[in-house]
This record gives C-alpha cells, sequence and structure tokens, in this order.
C-alpha cells in the first residue's frame, strides 16, 4: 500500500499489542476539491494540528499521512478493548462533510472517491484480517472487529461534543458492498 506520504504531526508507535481491528470512516469538513486531500495532508502536518489520519482521500488522490503499524489521532474514545480506540484503529478522512445528503454522496465527485476509498479499505481489511462488516456503538462496546464511523464511536463511548462524521446519509450498504467485492478480489489474486 504506497501512497504519497506526508507524515501528520500528531501520531505515536501503536502499542505492541495493539493490531489494527477498526477502520474509522470520517469526513474532512471540507469542500469536495481534487485538492482537498493534499489540503488536509498538509493541515496535519501543522504543529497546531489537534488530529491526525492515516489516509486523506478525495476523488483522484490518496494520501498517507500516518503509518498504519503507528497511531493516529482520530477519534476520542475509551474503552474499546481495553486501551484508546486509536490503539486499535485506522482512520480515514474523506473530502465532504457529514451534513451531505444523500444525492450529495451520489455526485461524480463522491462515487470517485468512494471507489478509491473502498480498494484502500479491502487493501487494510486483508491486510490486517479485518472483516468488512459495519459496527454499531453497542458493538463497539463490545470489542467486536469492523468498519465503523467517527460518530458510532462519539455514541458508543460517550464523548462529549463528540464528531458526527461522515453524516446519516453516508451509503454504508454500498460502501461494505464495495469493500467486500474488492476483498473478496484481493483474496483471490494474491
Amino acid at each position: 500500500m504506497d501512497y504519497p506520504y506526508m507524515p501528520a504531526h500528531l501520531q505515536w508507535p501503536r502499542p505492541s499489542t495493539a493490531r489494527p481491528t477498526l477502520l474509522v470512516i470520517h469526513t474532512m469538513e471540507a469542500a469536495e476539491l481534487s485538492s482537498t486531500a493534499e489540503s488536509c495532508a498538509k493541515f496535519f502536518q501543522k504543529l497546531t494540528a489537534t488530529g491526525s489520519a492515516h489516509l486523506c482521500i478525495d476523488n483522484d488522490s490518496i494520501v498517507q499521512c500516518v503509518a498504519f503499524e503507528r497511531m493516529a489521532a482520530g477519534a476520542r474514545g475509551y474503552p474499546y478493548k481495553g486501551k484508546s480506540v486509536n490503539s486499535w484503529a485506522i482512520h480515514f478522512e474523506h473530502a465532504g462533510y457529514a451534513r451531505q445528503i444523500a444525492s450529495d454522496w451520489a455526485d461524480d465527485f463522491s462515487v470517485k472517491m468512494l471507489f478509491w476509498s473502498a480498494i484502500a479499505a479491502a487493501k487494510v481489511c486483508h491486510t490486517y484480517n479485518i472483516p468488512p462488516a459495519w459496527l454499531d456503538p453497542g458493538q463497539l462496546r463490545q470489542g467486536q472487529v469492523g468498519i465503523t464511523s467517527h460518530a458510532n464511536i462519539s455514541k458508543a463511548f460517550n464523548v462529549t461534543g463528540g464528531h458526527t462524521d461522515p453524516g446519516v446519509a453516508f451509503p454504508v450498504a454500498s460502501y461494505i458492498a464495495a469493500v467486500s467485492y474488492w476483498l473478496a478480489y484481493l483474496v483471490a489474486h494474491p
């Protein structure tokens, strides 16, 4: 999984006992532009940045900001498997907003972005044996393994002022189907 690398300011070694078991979907709360992945990655490099993610994704590019074997400052939530949720998570930031409606997620920009995201997610799922299953807040509290949203982490762990991204209109079913398709492809074509 080689992507252009722009190292984020906030990143730490992942605890040796914490192999990634979650893939967390975010929105950047930034406009859908072909330069948004790069802009978000540049923001994460600032000393004043309060967060970070492993990948920033827009319609034509993916930029890596944190190596997968390191921890990003992607979401507050404790205790998932006895540690901060970030100990176990890989975070994907997507261009766009949590307030997007279904038609916004179905526009040409988002369709291309989610195509690239699903392939990247399938690679992460394949590498870390993460099932392409969407986890709700209850499943997160139980320590289950899969894909979820920043909003579900906020709900699961009662995070004050928690985030709501990627929003209620994010196309969960079609995204999980695409990740499942590409994961099956990777398994069949090692």
